[in-house]
């Protein structure tokens, strides 16, 4: 299959395959600009009929409204169901439609700020896609981002603890479960818990270091 337009009198074929990729860069730095997570959605596999399929850009801002609502519910099933990637999609496709919304408005006024507290708990719930994924990284970025505007955020500083726990920023991890606890005491026992994980992962890491070096001096 090819693709063909006039320029000049000119008829230029392209591949399909040359004119996705030129569509996907294109969409790429506009999903820059807008400070999206910068992966590309995966493929929507197991949607079931009549689930929300228009893609964010094709929207108008109302039909984006009125969207988000729904796409967030069936980000919330797929992620119930164990489709975590196409969850993942679900919530990137809704904070998209909030994210194009936000940029019309003056940063800091009270629409603004309503539709960044609506995009909030939607990336929480990409993060949450991502711990599951093991991608750490994108997940502290993430969490950081929200903490650097409502420091006050108790979700916020429990995956970024999990995150930082598992790339062995020990210190960081207790910082942030210790800021868990100060902000909402009834956590305690899943904090204990996370501590508990984490300990025993670096007497672990101990142990194997320790080995590690004695087979070394012992050749």
């Amino acid at each position: 299959m090819v693709v063909g337009w006039s320029v000049k009198a000119q008829v230029i074929l392209l591949p399909a395959s040359a004119v996705r990729r030129l569509v996907r860069s294109a969409a790429g730095a506009a999903v820059a600009a807008l400070g999206l997570p910068l992966t590309w959605p995966t493929p929507r596999q197991v949607e079931d009929p009549g689930t929300y399929q228009q893609d964010p850009w094709a929207m108008t801002d109302e039909e984006k409204a009125k969207a988000v609502p729904v796409i967030h519910q069936e980000g919330n099933r797929l992620y119930r169901e164990g489709h975590v990637k196409e969850a993942a999609s679900k919530y990137y496709d809704a904070i998209a439609c909030l994210k194009n919304l936000q940029m019309k408005e003056q940063p800091g006024s009270p629409d603004w700020m309503q539709l960044d507290q609506q995009i909030t708990p939607l990336l929480l719930n990409y993060c949450q896609c991502k711990l599951v994924a093991q991608e750490y990284y994108e997940v502290l970025d993430h969490c950081s981002s929200i903490l650097n505007k409502y420091d006050d955020n108790v979700k916020a500083y429990f995956k970024r603890g999990k995150a930082h726990a598992a790339v062995w920023n020990a210190q960081e991890a207790q910082a942030d479960f210790a800021k868990v606890l100060e902000l909402d005491p009834a956590l305690a026992p899943v904090v204990s818990r996370e501590l508990r994980i984490l300990e025993a992962r670096i007497r672990q890491k101990d142990e194997e270091d320790k080995a590690r070096f004695r087979g070394i001096f012992t050749h």
